[in-house]
């Protein structure tokens, strides 16, 4: 794989994916401790990433821009 990549200059040329602004991506996080309550939106305080504007701070929710398959992770820490 990594003799293939070194073959071209480009990453779109060995992934031969859609243009990255294409690509519906969010990133959030907590800069605080919050208290979460069950079956409810957790609203993170501070956005990283939000393209093509799919997470909805205000609501903590997310919707699909686009269809397509979703992969969705987090970390959870507790005191």
């Amino acid at each position: 794989l990594l003799e293939m990549a070194m073959k071209h200059k480009s990453p779109d040329k060995v992934c031969q994916c859609p243009s990255r602004t294409k690509i519906p991506a969010f990133s959030a996080l907590m800069t605080k401790s919050q208290t979460t309550e069950t079956n409810k939106a957790i609203k993170f305080d501070k956005v990283v990433t939000n393209i093509l504007n799919g997470f909805n701070p205000n609501t903590g929710t997310f919707t699909a821009p686009v269809a397509g398959v979703y992969q969705f992770s987090y970390t959870v820490m507790s005191d």
